[in-house]
This record gives structure tokens, C-alpha cells and sequence, in this order.
């Protein structure tokens, strides 16, 4: 299911704080009832955990309802 807060902002760095915060207020307020898988692109996911993944890599995290997100893992891309 697409979901506008995930698309880059690579473009418009200008945006990246607010959507950040509002991405973050998403996840906050969502209840998945377990691990979710978001795709997304290198600037979000730098905004949201202060990590520089590599093509293809998975940023694990665990969103706290008023901590900073905490990266958990990474999982490379295959080679």
C-alpha cells in the first residue's frame, strides 16, 4: 500500500525535516501487531535513523513512543 510520507525527497531537501517528523509521528501512532517491512529511499532513511544504508540494504529499527528510533540491525543486499 503506497504511503506518500515514504516517497524521497531527495529533490526538495527542504522538506525532509517536517516530513521526517511526520513520518516518524505515522509510525509512532501506528499499531502493527509485529515486525512491518516499509520500503523507502536513502534520504528517509537517514532522516529517520541518522544511518547512510547502501543500495538495497535493510535498516532494522524498533520506533519507541517518545525515544529516538533505535537501530537494531542491517541486513546487506545480496551480492
Amino acid at each position: 500500500m503506497p504511503l506518500d510520507l515514504l516517497n524521497s525527497f531527495f529533490g526538495d531537501s527542504s522538506a525532509g525535516e517536517e516530513r521526517t517528523a511526520a513520518l516518524l509521528a505515522w509510525l509512532r501512532w501506528q499499531r502493527f501487531g509485529g515486525p512491518a517491512v516499509l520500503v523507502t529511499h536513502q534520504v528517509n532513511i537517514t532522516g529517520l535513523t541518522g544511518e547512510v544504508p547502501d543500495s538495497g540494504e535493510m535498516i532494522i529499527v524498533r520506533i519507541h513512543e517518545a525515544d529516538p528510533v533505535q537501530v537494531i540491525g542491517h541486513v546487506a543486499a545480496p551480492a
